[in-house]
C-alpha cells in the first residue's frame, strides 16, 4: 500500500501545485483547497494509474490519502488472479500488480456514473469529460499511464571546434573538383549548396585535407571517439554521476567502426568492463529515435537503472576523397545511362552540401532511479509510447554503401524521399496518437529530424503546421547542417534549454526517418 500512497501523493501534489512532502496522509483533502474541477482531474488520474474508478460521492466519503489508498488496495487485491500471488506482497509494484488483474468497475451511483458496477470505461471517461467541458475546462486525455514511464534527465552535445561557413565549403568543394578535372557545372554545385539554406557546419576533419580513404576513416573514427567521450563526460558531470553509476550504454552512428565507438571510449575511461552495451547500426538518421525507443523498453523492465544514449556522426570523412571518387565514377557512366547517373550525381551534391559533424549524449533513467524523483519540478520528458513503420520495397532510397575496395562508405538519399515521407510519417504518428487518445492538436512540440528543406516543407504542408511548430528543425539545420542520428537529440536539448521551454503536462512528438524507407516516433510528456 505504500507504493499506492506514494503515487496518490504525487497525483495530488501535481494537481495542487505543492510538494508531496506538504501533504499529510490523514488530513482531509478538501482542506488543501480542492474544488470539483480538480477532483474530476484527480479521479481521472486515479483511473489512469490504477484502473479503479471513483465517483465524486465516493471520493468525498474517503477524503484522505490514507482512506483512498486502502480503498484502492482492496479493489486491486480483490481482482488479482491466482497467478499474481507468486509476487510477494512486499514486492508488488504498480507494474506487476496490474499484471493478472481483471478489473471491476468501482463507481458509485453519481452524476458521473449511471450504475455502480458498469464496465464501460469509455462511458466513464465521456462523463468525466462532459462534466469538465460544462465547466469550461479542457477534457482529460486517457493517455497510457505516465507514472512509471522512463524519463530523460540529462542531455549534453559536443561539436568539433572548427566551423566552416557554407559559402567557404562551396568554394573548397569547387576547388577540389577543379583540381581533379571533374566536369560538374559550378552553377549546379552552387545551386545545391545554396538551396539547403545552411549557415555552416562543424567538421572534425578539415575539408582542406586530402587524406587517403583508409587514413580518412581511421582519423574519422578517432575524432568520433573524442567527440563521444567528451559528450559523455559532460553529461555525467552535469548530473554528478560516475561511469560506474551507468548500467548500459547504447550507441548510434553511421560510421562503420569495428570495434564500436563506445568500446574504444571504454579503453580511455573508467566504465566497467562488464557494462551492458548495445551498438545500433543500419537505420541511419533514425538511429537516435530508434535507440531511445529501445532504451525505453529496457528501462520498463529495469526501473532502478540509468542508461546513456550516445549518438556521434562524422560526415567530414566523406570530404576526404569519397565525393570526388563517386563523381568520377558517375560521370564516366553518365553517357551510357544518363537518367540513372544524373540522379546519382545530384545525390552526391546534396550529401556534400547538407551533412555535418557532432555528438549528443542523453541520460535516461527508470522510475525507481534516484534521479527520477530528484527531477520533479523540472521540465524533463517522459517516454510515454513509441511506434515504428517501414514502407516495403523502398530499401534503395536511403542508405549507406560500404565500399570495401576503397575502405570508404557512401551516403545515399534519393530524390523520391521528400514525396514519400509525409504519408509515411502520418502512418506512424496517427496510430500512435490514437492509441493514446490524443490528436495532432494535443501536440505542443514537434521534434522532427529535418532531413533537408524539402522534407521539412513537405511535412509542414502535410500536417498543416505553422512555421513556429518546426522552428527548431529549421534553426538547427541552418546552424549545424544535418547531424544524422544525433539531430533530433540536439533539437530536444535546444528545446529544453530555450527561453520558452515546454510547460509541465504538454506533449511532444520526436520523429525521424531512415533507410527502409522507415520511420520511428516517440510520444513524450513534459
Amino acid at each position: 500500500m505504500q507504493l499506492i500512497k506514494a503515487i496518490l501523493l504525487e497525483i495530488l501534489a501535481l494537481e495542487l501545485d505543492i510538494s508531496a512532502e506538504r501533504l499529510e496522509s490523514n488530513k482531509t483533502l478538501y482542506s488543501y483547497g480542492l474544488d470539483s474541477l480538480r477532483v474530476a482531474k484527480i479521479i481521472g488520474e486515479i483511473d489512469s494509474n490504477f484502473q479503479v474508478k471513483l465517483s465524486f460521492e465516493t471520493f468525498e466519503e474517503l477524503n484522505t490519502v490514507e482512506s483512498l489508498a486502502k480503498f484502492i488496495s482492496k479493489e486491486l487485491a480483490r481482482d488479482i488472479q491466482p497467478d499474481s500471488e507468486l509476487v510477494p506482497t512486499g514486492e508488488r509494484t504498480s507494474s506487476n500488480v496490474t499484471q493478472g488483474v481483471s478489473r471491476t468497475t468501482v463507481v458509485a451511483d453519481s452524476q458521473v456514473s449511471p450504475n455502480k458496477t458498469t464496465k464501460d470505461t469509455g462511458n466513464f471517461w465521456e462523463q468525466i469529460n462532459k462534466f469538465l467541458k460544462s465547466a469550461g475546462q479542457k477534457p482529460l486525455n486517457q493517455v497510457s499511464s505516465t507514472k512509471n514511464a522512463p524519463k530523460i534527465v540529462g542531455i549534453a552535445s559536443n561539436f568539433p571546434v572548427e566551423y566552416f561557413e557554407q559559402r567557404d565549403l562551396t568554394s573548397i568543394f569547387l576547388d577540389n573538383l577543379l583540381s581533379e578535372n571533374i566536369d560538374v557545372d559550378p552553377e549546379e554545385v552552387n545551386r545545391f549548396f545554396t538551396n539547403v539554406t545552411l549557415k555552416g557546419r562543424h567538421f572534425a576533419l578539415s575539408p582542406l585535407n586530402d587524406l587517403e580513404n583508409k587514413e580518412a576513416l581511421r582519423e574519422g573514427i578517432e575524432a568520433a571517439v573524442d567527440l563521444a567521450e567528451n559528450a559523455i563526460d559532460n553529461l555525467l558531470q552535469s548530473k554528478g554521476l560516475k561511469p560506474e553509476d551507468i548500467s548500459m550504454v547504447v550507441e548510434s552512428s553511421i560510421l562503420p567502426a569495428t570495434p564500436s565507438i563506445f568500446s574504444r571510449v571504454m579503453s580511455r575511461s573508467s566504465f566497467s568492463s562488464n557494462i551492458k552495451r548495445m551498438s545500433l547500426y543500419g537505420v541511419g538518421c533514425m538511429n537516435g529515435v530508434h535507440g531511445l525507443s529501445k532504451i525505453n523498453d529496457y528501462l520498463e523492465g529495469h526501473p532502478t537503472e540509468a542508461v546513456i544514449l550516445i549518438s556521434v556522426e562524422l560526415a567530414s570523412v566523406l570530404w576526404q576523397g569519397s565525393f570526388r571518387q563517386d563523381l568520377h565514377q558517375y560521370l564516366a557512366k553518365y553517357s551510357e545511362h544518363p537518367e540513372q547517373y544524373s540522379s546519382s550525381i545530384k545525390m552526391t551534391l546534396v550529401t556534400a552540401a547538407l551533412f555535418g559533424d557532432g555528438a549528443v549524449a542523453l541520460l535516461i533513467v527508470g522510475s525507481k532511479h534516484p534521479l527520477y524523483k530528484k527531477s520533479l519540478g523540472t521540465i524533463q520528458p517522459q517516454i510515454i509510447d513509441t511506434r515504428s513503420n517501414l514502407i516495403p520495397n523502398t530499401s534503395d532510397l536511403i542508405g549507406v554503401d560500404i565500399l570495401l575496395k576503397n575502405s570508404s562508405f557512401r551516403a545515399i538519399v534519393k530524390p523520391e524521399v521528400p514525396d514519400l515521407l509525409p504519408d509515411a510519417i502520418a502512418q506512424t504518428i496517427e496510430p500512435l496518437l490514437e492509441k493514446n487518445n490524443l490528436s495532432l492538436k494535443d501536440i505542443s512540440h514537434w521534434i522532427l529530424h529535418p532531413g533537408g528543406p524539402k522534407i521539412v516543407r513537405a511535412i509542414e504542408e502535410k500536417f498543416n503546421l505553422s512555421e513556429e511548430a518546426l522552428s527548431l528543425s529549421w534553426l538547427t539545420l541552418f546552424e549545424k547542417g544535418n547531424l544524422s542520428s544525433a539531430h533530433v537529440l540536439y533539437i530536444l536539448e535546444q528545446l529544453l534549454s530555450s527561453s520558452c521551454p515546454p510547460n509541465s503536462g504538454e506533449f511532444g512528438l520526436m520523429i525521424a526517418m531512415g533507410p527502409g524507407l522507415s520511420q520511428e516516433a516517440i510520444l513524450l510528456k513534459f
